[in-house]
Formats: C-alpha cells, structure tokens, sequence
C-alpha cells in the first residue's frame, strides 16, 4: 500500500512557490521581517518552513526576495513622475502590483549582479540582489489607521516577464544604495536611524510582551542593544538605563532585570552588528549568569514529560502503553488538555514501526469523535518502519518531517524500540547507545523537540525497561502503564531527572462505538473512577484466599508505607523461604503487593479494598 500526502502552501502563496521565489514572512502591517533573512537571499525557503511560518504568524505581511534566488528584480516606483521619466528609457510591459503608494513592475533577473538602488528619478527604487519587496496580500496602514493593500494589477499568470531594461544595470553599477536592505548584513550609511530604529522597535516589542515571557524578550532585546554597543552606535550606560526602565515598566523586579540585561548586553558585545560575521564555533559556552537565568524546563505534558527529552513509555503487551501515546500525540498536535493536563501545543510525528497500521484508524476516529472541534493539522503518522540505530534511515525521517510540513515538530514517537532497532541487538549497550543516538539526531534536527520512545518491559515486568540499560542512562523520563482488571490503566514515573517524579496516575480504556456503518469500535482514555474500580475488585470474590498470603499480607502491612526487604518480611513471617517466594510470587500478580526498587510494599488499591469491605480500618497517619 502506498502513502501520498500533498502539502499544500498557504492560500495566495503557492503560485509564489511555483515560481521558484523565496518567501519570508513580514509583521503584520509593516516592512519589517519577522525573522533574520540573509540565508534566504542565497537559497529558498522550503515549503515545511513557510508552511510552518504561515502557521506561526497567520496574520503576516510576505515579502519576495528579490535577485537571483528568485529570478526577479523588481522596479519600485512610488511617484507616477518617475515612473514616467522611466517610461522615457524604455519601461517594458511586465507582471505589475499596486502599492500603496504606486506600482512595483517585475522583470527577470539577467544572470549578472544588480545591485539595489533608492531615489533614483526621484521616487524609484530598484530591487535586485539582496533586496525584497513586500508582495499580494500583505497590507500596511496609513497614519489614519486605513489598511492600503497590494494588489496584482497584471497578474503572473496573465503576462510572462519581461527582459529586465537595459539600461538598469547601468544605472545600478554607477548608484550607491541609500539604504540597507538587510539592516543585520551590511553596516547601513545611516547609522544613527537604524540605531533609532531598532530601539523603537525594541522597547515596543518589550512593552507588549506577556508575563512569563519578558524575561526572556528582555535578554534578546539586551542581546541586539550589546550588538549597537559593540558596533559604537550607543554606549552602554545610556542601553541599560533604557532596558532598565522598559523593564520596570512592564512590571518586572530589579533583582531579575540587572542580570538579565547584563548576560544580554555582554553576549551581544561579542558579535557588534556591523563587524564581519565570525563562523559560529562548534560547542556554545554559557556564563554563570546565562546558567543562573535559565528557566525550570516547560512540560510537553503538565507534570509528566519535559520538552527538549528523551523520555520512554513502557509496559508488558496489551498493555495499553500505545493508546497513551497516541493519546498525547493527538493532544498536542491540537492543543487539547490531556485529561484536565495542559499540554505543550506543536507538531507531533508518530511513526508506527509499519505493523497494524489500519489498527490506528479507529483509535484516531474514535478520539476525533469525542473532540470534534479539534484540528489534527499539526498530527503525522508514519505508517512504516525507521531504522533509528542507522544515520541515513534517521536523517531520511527528518527529511521527510520537513517535506510534509511539520518543519519544527514539539514531539516524535517511535511505537515501538523493537520495531526501530534494525538488527541489533537491544541487551547489547553498543547498539542500544546507536538507538540512543539516533534519537539525539533527530531531536537536535528539530530544535526545542522531544522524542518519545514506546517500548516493553523485560521478562520480569518488576525490572523495568527491556534491554540495555543504556537506554535507561540516556532517558529523561521513564514512565511505566499497566493494565488492571481489563481496562483500569496505572501510569507510574521511574524516572524524572528533571523534576520530582509524579504520583501514580489511573485511568480507564473505555470501549466506545464509531457513529459509522462499518462496526469499529476502538477505547478512550478517560479518569478513572476508583469506587468502581474497588467495587469491581470486591465483586471478584475474596481479597487473598491464602491464609499464608493473608498472614504475609498483613505482616507486611505493619511495616507502613515505607515497606521491608525480602529477608525482613519472610523473617517476620516465619514461612520457609521457597513457600515464601510463591506467596510474594502470588501477591504481587494479584495486585496486593508492589515492590519498588528491592522494597515491598502494600497496594493501595488493595488498601483501599480492605477498607471498603470493612475488614480493615484505615491505618492513623504516624504524626496524629
């Protein structure tokens, strides 16, 4: 069976792409770029990046980058006078926009370097290499607040272009731009308005900043003052005396601003705006202050996974490990709350390993069914296999990622290790740590991402994940799910190292019917309800039947929550040691009994039964 998804660009846009111009996205309203744009004068974006873009900042202005990279060079004229003084040296008829203030006549690149150029016949400007021009349907805004608009007024698709005029080149070869049109690539003629420019710009951007992130805005906006500093646009003491008050202004504490706007200004020093730009080096090297200013990692899962991780969902088969992972994948993608937990909204890839893949419509149906007004846009599924333990298989799924249009994904799920483990060996600590490296290269390909691995326990479920513990040395997070009596799912931490671990999680797979003519049915993952679950425990008959598991049990008990050792517990016992092992053996299958790490412990949920049956009353808490 073969798989084809088309992407499709944003509307108005796709005719730009089937031109071959690089587009960038602009604010909305205005001619300034969202984003640093020199890579784009030399190669075009990909369709995943605008599409990502267009997704990011849906009410963006687009520009055209102008030159070779698009094949264009553009006259922008905004005086009819100069356009008509143009017309005298020869002004062939071409694809043409209207401006807000006059027309912008595109023409072919000739092959050779045009040079930008301003004010020329006193009010036209030419757009050629490493220039841009701001394209249909952008918008800007006169001083009364009217919106003026770009329009087609001869449309691509109606005229070829035209032979760029010959007497262009000339005219370029001999004009000296006025202007930059690329502030960040070349050192601008005037210095003190770019200065005035950028602070404007910057105190606004600080200004309208939402709590939580003006820390954050601060530094950058430190970060392109210490820039101005190094390049002797402004001196230091005037830049922190501004950040200082736009800081304060917004609401932020002094103890919090000095360092912020220092780490900032002092990063930004180190790479003046105007000098050369240095070839980036290979490890990045944080100061004290940039360690002491970084935030408490965000949770792709409120209190359960981190973003930027490495993190594993395990558990015996049938477990219900890869509902729980499509679960959350779904949730993400289309930012709905993960059972009242709020999640980390983006891009989520779930490559299913190629077996069972008609298995996972019903799953998605029957969740879109109880969303139904929750977009999945930003959701993938890979319905085959990916060798993570090989480089060209891992990099051949970025490249993939990137080509549907999820260009910055905030999670990857691999369902299942075995299935993506090629032909290793996973007890063998060489290959699992290739695995483990193949997960670090496709979460670094996708900056702020995590990648979430669905895997099995071993033979004995009480020892963890399968395999090599390298993979357990490389987690971020480890969580376990089992399944008990049929359908009530725990959801328990093995391992947090970057937060304290959370408390168990219950949840119920509920069967569900599909509202289609076909008799699927598939489950939801819904709170469970912990009366009923004890209720149906209590309709299975005795808690423990045994009376040597019922004297285990409950000389167990008397150790607390805090649990014994094997050797304490049988001791206290008196049961010979190979009975002993059944009774243990028997317990914790039952579900009376954990054992954490070499600890046995009381089940709460067989805690919570005792109680309801009136066999047991509820232990005092040791500090009553």
């Amino acid at each position: 069976m073969t798989y084809k998804m088309k992407p499709e660009l944003p509307i108005g846009l796709q005719s730009y792409f089937d031109h071959g111009f690089s587009i960038i996205p602009f604010k909305d309203g205005q001619k300034l770029p969202l984003l640093p744009w020199v890579q784009f004068q030399k190669t075009a974006a990909g369709i995943g990046r605008v599409r990502l873009w267009a997704s990011d900042y849906p009410d963006c202005n687009w520009g055209i980058v102008t030159g070779e990279v698009s094949g264009i060079v553009v006259l922008d004229f905004d005086t009819e006078e100069a356009e008509a003084e143009a017309k005298e040296f020869g002004l062939p008829e071409t694809p043409m926009v209207k401006t807000p203030r006059g027309r912008h006549y595109y023409y072919k690149h000739p092959g050779q370097q045009i040079s930008n150029a301003t004010g020329l016949f006193g009010g036209m400007d030419i757009r050629g290499d490493g220039g841009c021009v701001l394209a249909p349907p952008s918008v800007r805004f006169s001083s009364g607040g009217e919106e003026l608009s770009y329009e087609w007024e001869v449309g691509m698709d109606d005229m070829e272009f035209a032979k760029l005029p010959d007497w262009v080149p000339e005219v370029t070869a001999n004009t000296q731009s006025s202007e930059s049109t690329d502030p960040g690539s070349e050192k601008p003629v005037d210095i003190e308005s770019y200065t005035k420019a950028v602070l404007i710009e910057e105190m606004d951007t600080l200004m309208r900043t939402r709590e939580g992130e003006r820390n954050d805005q601060l530094n950058r906006s430190a970060y392109s003052f210490g820039q101005l500093i190094g390049s002797n646009a402004i001196d230091r003491v005037s830049a922190e005396a501004i950040l200082e008050f736009v800081g304060a202004q917004t609401g932020m504490e002094g103890n919090e601003i000095e360092p912020t706007i220092r780490s900032g200004l002092n990063c930004g020093i180190t790479s003046p705006k105007w000098e050369e730009e240095k070839p980036k080096p290979m490890f990045e090297m944080l100061t004290v202050d940039q360690v002491l200013a970084m935030e408490r990692p965000k949770y792709l899962v409120e209190g359960i996974v981190t973003e930027e991780s490495l993190a594993a969902v395990f558990g015996e088969p049938e477990s219900g490990k890869s509902f729980l992972a499509l679960d959350w994948a779904l949730c993400i993608a289309s930012g709905v709350d993960w059972l009242s937990k709020r999640v980390l909204r983006g891009g989520a890839v779930y490559v299913t390993g190629g077996e069972g893949v008609f298995g996972y419509n019903p799953r998605i149906a029957v969740w879109k069914q109880n969303n139904p007004s929750a977009c999945t846009d930003n959701f993938r599924l890979v319905p085959s296999a990916v060798d993570m333990t090989n480089t060209a298989s891992v990099q051949g799924l970025v490249d993939s990622i990137r080509y549907y249009g999820i260009d910055n994904p905030k999670v990857i799920f691999i369902d299942t290790l075995a299935r993506s483990f090629g032909s290793g060996d996973e007890n063998n600590a060489s290959d699992m740590g290739r695995f483990v490296r193949g997960a670090d290269l496709l979460r670094s390909s996708f900056p702020g991402s995590s990648a979430i691995v669905v895997h099995h326990t071993g033979k004995e479920g009480a020892r963890g994940l399968r395999g090599s513990s390298a993979l357990l040395g490389a987690l971020s997070t480890s969580i376990k799910v089992e399944l008990k009596q049929g359908r009530k799912m725990r959801i328990s931490c093995d391992k947090q190292k970057d937060d304290e671990r959370f408390s168990d999680l219950y949840v119920n797979l509920e069967p569900e019917d599909l509202e289609d003519d076909f008799g699927y049915s598939s489950c939801v993952l819904v709170p469970a309800n912990d009366n009923r679950f004890i209720e149906e425990a209590i309709s299975n008959g005795p808690i423990i039947k045994n009376d040597n598991d019922q004297k285990a049990h409950d000389v167990l008990r008397k150790f607390g929550p805090s649990g014994t050792s094997f050797s304490e517990w049988r001791k206290a016992c008196g049961i010979p040691p190979t009975t002993f092992k059944k009774v243990i053996k028997r317990l914790v299958a039952a579900g009376h009994v954990e054992k954490q790490n070499e600890i046995y412990v009381v089940s709460e949920i067989s805690e919570l039964t005792k109680i309801l049956k009136g066999t047991l009353d509820p232990v005092a808490d040791p500090e009553d």
